[in-house]
């Protein structure tokens, strides 16, 4: 009888990812032609198409971390950055990874074709104090792939002294930046958020985020040069992300860049001359994007050069060299994921 037939069984294609900023390991599968129109009908705005996203990689994992439970779980222990990577394996067994772009060269405006393989362009710096990261240091020694790093030795040796001292391992988180600050970890949590809340971050509390050094719970305390304010910066999670678009004022929306600049900030502290206290912390959102609009360029500048310098480098990277065959110079082309993820969708989709 016709009618019946509701779609063929068989086992999507899937792609292993270990997340370059937690070490988290997800194996996501590709997308139904489904998923791909229904993204593709979906994206209106920038804000829309984030909450679209995430929930599209929550669908689309195959395996995961046993303590990531709910889609909840996912975005608190997820970086905006692993993001990237998540799409990338989302994107190889949808897309596949032999893909043709038009490059213009920055010498003669010469426009080319070019056939390029997206894991041959494929490279990821992961953060070197993940647990994920240490163990395979610790396997590659072992196995003689690897020669001795005098910074990954120098990482295991702290983690070796946070483990030994219950009073760092417990209590405190200690910023490089400012040795003699120290900020009570379970006293931040109760002044910032609900009960159940620090019910729910209890229950992930595994060895990867649950580790001190983990880039999850790593904040940088920094004087701005002009402004003389304290600034805190942290790694945002997809949560943060979220929380930010869904609590933000509607009016404040409409400077969406701004908002995303604010993203990397995790408070502001006010100091008066003299003292070592903060007279106030400033976490509201708001609060925030006013502060930082009223800073002049150069405290954004550094704002920006320590979230590189702790955050930001370490991710994934779809790059590669070419020689323009017109005048032969050479030139280097980037592949932001996200975007080719979306421009493959309405091809496709």
């Amino acid at each position: 009888m016709a009618g019946t037939f509701r779609g063929f069984s068989f086992k999507l294609p899937t792609f292993t990812v270990v997340c370059p900023q937690t070490g988290l390991t997800f194996n996501m599968r590709s997308l139904t032609v489904a998923e791909v129109s229904r993204l593709k009908s979906s994206l209106t705005t920038p804000v829309k198409a984030t909450f679209i996203v995430n929930e599209l990689l929550w669908n689309a994992i195959d395996t995961k971390p046993d303590f990531i439970q709910t889609y909840e779980d996912f975005k608190k222990c997820v970086t905006i950055r692993d993001r990237e990577a998540l799409l990338y394996g989302c994107y190889i067994p949808t897309f596949g990874e032999n893909k043709e772009f038009e490059v213009t060269c920055k010498s003669c405006n010469q426009v080319s074709t070019l056939n390029l393989n997206l894991s041959n362009m494929f490279s990821m710096e992961s953060y070197p104090e993940s647990l994920s990261t240490i163990n395979d240091y610790n396997l590659a020694k072992i196995t003689g792939d690897t020669e001795e790093d005098k910074v990954m030795e120098k990482i295991i040796e702290r983690q070796k002294e946070i483990e030994n001292s219950d009073l760092s391992n417990e209590n405190f988180v200690e910023s490089e930046e400012d040795p003699n600050f120290k900020h009570n970890k379970k006293s931040h949590k109760k002044e910032n958020k609900k009960e159940e809340d620090i019910n729910k971050n209890d229950n992930l509390s595994k060895d990867e985020i649950n580790n001190d050094r983990s880039i999850l719970n790593i904040r940088e305390r920094i004087e701005l040069p002009i402004s003389k304010a304290i600034c805190v910066i942290k790694q945002p999670t997809l949560l943060d992300e979220e929380n930010l678009f869904k609590n933000i004022a509607l009016s404040a929306k409409k400077q969406i860049d701004t908002l995303n600049e604010t993203l990397i900030i995790d408070r502001f502290e006010v100091v008066k001359p003299g003292s070592s206290v903060p007279a106030e912390i400033v976490t509201d959102r708001e609060d925030i994007l006013f502060g930082y609009n009223s800073l002049p360029p150069q405290d954004k500048v550094a704002i920006n050069d320590k979230f590189v310098e702790a955050f930001g480098k370490y991710g994934m990277d779809l790059s590669t060299e070419y020689s323009c065959k017109n005048c032969e110079s050479i030139n280097k082309f980037f592949v932001d994921i996200t975007s080719q993820f979306f421009r493959s969708t309405f091809i496709i989709g």
